[in-house]
């Protein structure tokens, strides 16, 4: 019965064994199935932000390209504009010129001396108007000034502002990554946390499955002890019965003391041997039962050392896995502020050729408004010499014409 009782609770210990490692290894590919499916959905957020960014920058291209259109239009638009003003005026100056010329014509053949008269007033008129134009050329030189004064002080104002901003976005920058450090700081200690109640947790059930065997072990024995005291008791009051009954026959055959002597002898003799043997068959019986109990408690030590072997492997195993993860982290950490830092980069460079690109363009319109300016300062002039040269012609002429008018006077007067 004893054998059997140890079978069955060491077949239930096995079973109890079997159904915990199974149990390790179905809550280890748990975690790996969790963490496998954590990468993914990291993979995917990073394949969403990076098509957005993708998007956002097609966006931002397209925008662009139809503000340089654009642009491209108002500039040919206005450039149209100012080729029809300019024909419109030639046309109409030559009308004028030829409209002078007819009534000048007429003037001159009706009134000679008032014509005289108006001309003076016009040479008049026209000194007052080149000090008119003169006076205005000086204002739009002010006015001039005053806006390239106003556009370097807006140039300024604007670095300011781009200066500012820079700084609040570096600030903000640095609150997110202290942010960030907090919350990882955060969930490493959590991490630990967890994990040193985990141990404290195995450590206190193997602490209750010891004291439960040794427990057990200890009843076990005490019972094995009352057993035992009770066949002693037994076989101790047995031999007190026997010792009366022979005590009793004893009386009774002293009679015949002498015939049966040599029997009671032989009996004792017999007697003695059993004895002697039982004692013998007890003593092995006591060794074998040390032996064993000392096999068992060689194999009790031998499955402690196995496992605290086994245990010391998981350990190192799983402090192996902790590193190994944690330098998985390390190198995306280091690939991730790779990738945020050429990002900036680029952004800074796009931003650094965007102004360039703004200032070349200003200082292109500036260049173009300048010659366009210095290209009508050009065309006045030589309209005003034009209009000298034609008044000296015609002052010429009538100064001619009136000699020759006055020559005659005189040939026929004489």
């Amino acid at each position: 019965k004893e054998k059997k009782k140890r079978k069955r609770r060491r077949e239930k210990k096995r079973k109890e064994k079997r159904k915990r490692k199974e149990r390790e290894k179905k809550e280890k590919r748990r975690e790996e199935k969790r963490r496998e499916e954590k990468r993914r959905e990291e993979k995917r957020e990073k394949g969403k932000r990076r098509e957005k960014k993708r998007k956002e920058e097609k966006r931002r291209r397209e925008k662009k390209k139809k503000e340089k259109r654009e642009k491209r239009k108002e500039r040919e638009e206005e450039k149209r504009e100012k080729k029809e003003k300019r024909e419109k005026k030639e046309k109409r100056e030559e009308k004028e010129k030829r409209e002078e010329k007819r009534r000048e014509k007429e003037k001159r053949k009706r009134k000679e001396k008032r014509e005289r008269k108006r001309k003076e007033k016009k040479r008049k008129e026209k000194k007052r108007k080149e000090r008119e134009e003169k006076r205005k050329e000086e204002k739009r030189k002010e006015e001039k000034r005053k806006e390239e004064k106003r556009m370097r002080r807006e140039k300024k104002r604007r670095e300011k502002k781009e200066k500012r901003k820079e700084k609040k976005r570096k600030e903000r920058e640095e609150k997110r990554k202290r942010r960030e450090k907090k919350r990882r700081e955060k969930k490493e200690k959590r991490k630990e946390r967890e994990e040193k109640e985990k141990r404290k947790r195995r450590e206190r059930e193997e602490k209750e499955k010891r004291e439960k065997k040794e427990k057990k072990r200890k009843e076990k024995r005490k019972r094995r002890r009352e057993q035992k005291e009770k066949r002693e008791e037994k076989r101790r009051e047995k031999e007190k019965r026997k010792r009366k009954e022979r005590e009793k026959k004893e009386k009774k055959r002293r009679g015949e003391k002498k015939r049966k002597e040599k029997r009671e002898r032989k009996r004792k003799e017999k007697k003695r041997k059993e004895e002697k043997k039982r004692k013998e068959r007890e003593k092995r019986k006591r060794e074998k039962e040390k032996k064993r109990k000392e096999r068992e408690k060689k194999e009790k030590k031998r499955r402690r050392e196995e496992k605290r072997r086994r245990e010391k492997k998981e350990k190192k195993r799983r402090r192996e896995e902790k590193r190994r993860e944690r330098e998985e982290k390390e190198k995306r950490k280091r690939k991730r502020e790779e990738r945020r830092r050429e990002k900036k980069e680029k952004r800074k460079r796009r931003e650094r050729e965007e102004k360039e690109e703004k200032k070349r363009k200003r200082e292109k319109e500036k260049r173009e408004e300048e010659k366009r300016r210095e290209e009508k300062r050009r065309e006045e002039k030589r309209k005003r010499k034009e209009e000298k040269r034609k008044k000296r012609k015609r002052e010429n002429k009538e100064k001619r014409k009136e000699k020759r008018e006055e020559k005659e006077k005189k040939r026929k007067e004489e």
